[in-house]
């Protein structure tokens, strides 16, 4: 029997419904051998930093272990080129540690290691016959969110109901496979993709530096199989944070791009309503802004905008983009105005803004334009058809209600006296509300220039948060503003965990009751190892900008 750690118990079905989900359970669990089988000893009685026991775990040989631990996509990529490590090798390594990470985290949907090791194998076969790699991927293993369509391997919404397999896949992980990647594993996401962690009804993915608090959602199994080395890189998607929250709860770099930037071609296999207003983006995430940059680069000179005309034909330059003559204007936004972020959050923001000013960036103070209306804007904006489909697809699957879900929807409705549950909008509320959002943005780029126009603004990110509480969407520094604006983001880990926990200034005013509850769960959980990280943000369509702006910072921020 495989033991995995959780913390908290997650919602129940009916007998029927349990012994499907058991089913599903002991399928997954088959795939890890027994030899790789973490003692039931350490599981009953983890550490509450779990990030070290791969390493000392003695399930991984040493060239294993360099290999998970030390090596970066870019690095993967060279090594086998060169033939320094196979496919094989090198596949073999990451199924393994994933496996390990799985018993630690529930960070795995499926696993697809026979079919991996065929794949490198047909890849290592094709180097050593012509000399030369099928593309700047090959042989490299990559991680997959569950939601986005891999052929042949898992696909669904988070509901036991709507579980099916990729007929085939979706373009951009068509032009990676057709780059020489390597596709693993399928990692987990909460039910229906739409919370701020990532418990399902199979169960709760945990985060790896502190296993009381949440991976963040709903790219949560991504988050943590990074943070455990378990991937050196992954694929997520975004509608309201969730590339950007896991990446910065658990440490690692996340990208969410404007839309259109990337090919969302194949993403989906039906209608979805807050699509009509709100762009749903695939993106990366890993270990290092080169390998982000390294994928962007390779994926976008492929021209995906001749296969998919949603994708803009904007070139990619990336970190290569051409250094400006003037210095780089960097915003510094302390708080959104609702609520107050945690000390280390504030203190590591003051650090940011005093180490750019000693490296020559000029750095301004920036306020974010009418917050309040942004959070109200995305709520209405997600509600179009009353969430008539995603309470649908629970009830015709008779799933079991998951609190944060409906912690979400309720408030999501209680912002709108014109929504309700079920009921689907018309074209004209429909319209309103677009043009009512298009409005914002417009007013939103003229406070924006009005404030010095900054090249970049550098935002607060939460540490993770408790088990649970992901329904409080502001408690994760409210990343789903940017969503309404369509700006890109990208997440960098800081210098920074929590360590001794350091109070509020008593000074400091409480902004609102979001922020009363925001200190509360502060000062009552146990937030030791959890990441601090940064949200940095440019205008819509600039990605390229923000990619080479980060990397001037990198050596400012010490970025990894």
């Amino acid at each position: 029997m495989l033991n995995i750690i959780q913390r908290k118990a997650i919602p129940r079905g009916d007998a029927q419904f349990e012994a499907n989900r058991q089913d599903i359970l002991n399928k997954v669990a088959a795939r890890i051998p027994k030899e790789l089988h973490i003692p039931k000893s350490l599981i009953e009685n983890p550490p509450l930093n779990v990030t070290g026991v791969p390493a000392d775990c003695g399930l991984l040989t040493p060239a294993e272990l360099d290999i998970t631990s030390n090596y970066g996509l870019v690095d993967l990529a060279e090594a086998i080129r060169v033939g320094r490590l196979t496919s094989v090798e090198v596949t073999t390594a990451f199924c393994k540690r994933a496996m390990i990470a799985h018993q630690l985290t529930f960070c795995l949907s499926d696993i697809y290691m026979e079919e991996a090791l065929s794949r490198a194998k047909e890849l290592d076969e094709h180097l050593a016959r012509t000399g030369k790699v099928v593309g700047p991927l090959h042989g490299v293993p990559i991680s997959v969110k569950e939601t986005v369509p891999v052929a042949g391997q898992l696909w669904s919404a988070g509901l036991a109901a709507s579980r099916m397999i990729s007929p085939k896949d979706c373009l951009l992980i068509e032009t990676a496979r057709e780059l020489g990647a390597v596709f693993y594993v399928k990692t987990h996401q909460p039910a229906l993709v739409f919370s701020l962690e990532s418990t399902s009804f199979l169960g709760r993915t945990l985060n790896p530096h502190n296993i009381d608090l949440s991976s963040g959602g709903s790219s949560g199994g991504e988050g943590a199989l990074l943070a455990l080395r378990g991937s050196p890189f992954g694929i997520g998607s975004d509608l309201g944070g969730s590339i950007r929250i896991p990446a910065s709860f658990c440490g690692v770099y996340g990208f969410k791009a404007s839309s259109g930037f990337l090919p969302m071609r194949g993403m989906q296999f039906g209608p979805s309503p807050p699509d009509l207003s709100l762009d749903s983006i695939i993106g990366p995430m890993g270990h290092s802004l080169r390998d982000l940059d390294y994928f962007l680069n390779h994926v976008l000179s492929r021209k995906l905008y001749l296969k998919d005309p949603d994708t803009l034909p904007i070139p990619y330059t990336g970190l290569g983009t051409a250094k400006r003559a003037s210095t780089l204007k960097v915003g510094i936004l302390k708080t959104y105005g609702i609520v107050q972020p945690q000390p280390p959050v504030a203190q590591a923001l003051e650090w940011a803004g005093s180490q750019l000013q000693q490296h020559g960036f000029d750095v301004l103070p920036y306020t974010f334009y009418k917050p309040e209306q942004a959070h109200k804007l995305f709520n209405n904006l997600v509600v179009h058809d009353g969430m008539k489909g995603a309470l649908g697809a629970l009830q015709a699957g008779n799933e079991p209600t998951f609190p944060v879900f409906e912690g979400l929807i309720s408030h999501a409705f209680s912002l709108d006296p014109d929504a309700a549950r079920g009921r689907e909008e018309t074209a004209i509320p429909i319209a309103a509300r677009r043009f009512e959002r298009d409005i914002f943005r417009a007013q939103f780029l003229e406070d924006w220039i009005s404030q010095g126009d900054p090249d970049v603004v550098i935002c607060p990110m939460s540490p993770a948060s408790v088990h649970d509480t992901g329904n409080l969407i502001h408690n994760t520094s409210n990343p789903h503003f940017w969503n309404v604006l369509d700006y890109p983001g990208l997440i960098v880990p800081s210098p920074f965990k929590v360590e001794d926990k350091v109070e509020y200034d008593k000074d400091v005013a409480v902004l609102s009751e979001a922020d009363r509850v925001v200190r509360e769960l502060w000062s009552g959980y146990n937030y030791a190892g959890a990441p601090i990280s940064f949200n940095v943000v440019a205008k819509r369509h600039m990605e390229n900008e923000l990619l080479a702006a980060v990397g001037m910072m990198q050596e400012a921020l010490q970025l990894p």
